[in-house]
């Protein structure tokens, strides 16, 4: 019971933001300048500059110590009050507050922060050591710095003078021509101290990813994309991802499109400069090579509920339908709950000149050529494809 007053006690300190008087440790509560009598001489000054804030002015004031304190004095006598007003507070302070409590042990502390994430009372992510250094208090914080950059740039416009004074009128546009962001660009929305963050968060969510195919560093932002290049045409044999049973909603394709995109990047990285073709992006269709003579091109039909898969090399076909097929998988359990249900159906040219749909088990059985490699590869053998582990971590 002693444990379980300490972690109620806790969550009620990070959620209300408490200050607290440095002599005695009592909390500062909230309230505002009053007159004493007949309109005239207010009732309280703050003990920090001596100045009478105005009539109902908020103050920080604690009544056993007969001590209050206006709000700019609170701002710099107490810099961590900023945190709490923003909803995004370092770990380390949530680490201070916690043995002010009565728990000092860093375990206990991390099993408390933990069940209070489940609970949805605040969000605590680990992923990343960056998103593990802060706690958000206010969630609706996350959903409105994300969309300061997945936004219509027709209904919600920046403001175009601090823009230009800043020198990042290119930047915005190609922002909202190509989906590109550049770090300038990201950290005049989101602030410098705050960048790293949501950059991960938007990662771990897969709503960005690196791209490394221009002489500057830059991040895709899938959402953004628009009908504007043409990717190529359609050949090779198809695969289709019939999420019809249910629905394909919004935003798959985008993370699929962000986690191919990551992968071709990745590689690009890892394999000492190997040069991969650069992707070719738009809002529905996109092509990429995730490795050497890895082709996918993916195309969305929001209409049929379909997900299709061309592959121009015979040769690597059933590696394409298990890339494509175990990044669905992640983004299923990872971001849509497992909700998501899908069919794979391939391509089978035996009997040409008809060419059929057919169920990728039933592919699989038939041992159909290309969707099982010459050397026998099977579907649930996607983990020993060129798809690092730590790639969805």
């Amino acid at each position: 019971q002693e444990v379980s007053m300490k972690w109620i006690l806790l969550l009620d300190e990070i959620l209300s933001g408490t200050l607290r008087c440095s002599e005695k440790f009592h909390p500062l509560k909230e309230h505002k300048q009053e007159f004493k009598r007949d309109g005239v001489n207010l009732k309280y000054r703050c003990d920090e500059c001596g100045r009478a804030p105005n009539a109902n002015e908020v103050l920080h004031g604690c009544k056993e110590c007969l001590y209050d304190m206006c709000v700019d004095c609170a701002r710099k006598k107490y810099p961590e009050m900023e945190f709490f007003e923003e909803g995004i507070v370092p770990l380390n302070l949530i680490r201070k507050i916690a043995v002010n409590v009565g728990i000092a042990s860093s375990s206990e502390q991390e099993v408390a922060l933990s069940l209070f994430h489940e609970r949805g009372m605040l969000i605590h992510l680990t992923s990343t050591d960056t998103l593990r250094n802060y706690v958000i208090t206010k969630p609706r914080l996350l959903i409105d710095n994300l969309s300061k950059i997945i936004r219509d740039e027709s209904l919600h416009e920046y403001d175009m003078e601090q823009v230009k004074r800043l020198g990042l009128e290119d930047d915005l546009e190609l922002l909202f021509m190509h989906a590109l962001a550049s770090r300038d660009f990201l950290e005049y929305v989101w602030g410098k101290d705050h960048t790293t963050f949501f950059m991960d968060l938007m990662e771990q969510t897969m709503l960005l990813s690196e791209w490394n195919f221009e002489n500057e560093r830059l991040f895709l932002v899938p959402s953004l994309l628009k009908n504007r290049q043409s990717v190529g045409k359609r050949v090779g044999h198809c695969a289709v991802f019939d999420f019809s049973t249910k629905f394909l909603p919004m935003g798959v394709f985008q993370r699929l499109v962000c986690l191919c995109v990551n992968h071709s990047a990745m590689y690009r990285q890892q394999e000492n400069g190997l040069q991969l073709e650069k992707p070719k992006l738009n809002k529905h269709e996109t092509y990429v090579e995730v490795g050497p003579s890895l082709m996918l091109h993916l195309y969305e039909d929001l209409q049929k509920h379909t997900i299709t898969l061309y592959m121009e090399n015979d040769e690597n076909a059933h590696e394409g339908v298990a890339i494509v097929d175990s990044i669905l998988r992640k983004i299923n359990g990872d971001v849509m709950g497992s909700r998501l249900k899908w069919e794979i159906l391939v391509e089978d040219r035996s009997s040409s000149p008809e060419i059929k749909m057919l169920p990728y088990t039933e592919a699989r059985l038939k041992k159909l050529f290309p969707w099982v490699g010459k050397d026998q590869k099977q579907l649930a053998g996607a983990v020993s494809l060129n798809i690092p582990n730590d790639m969805f971590s």
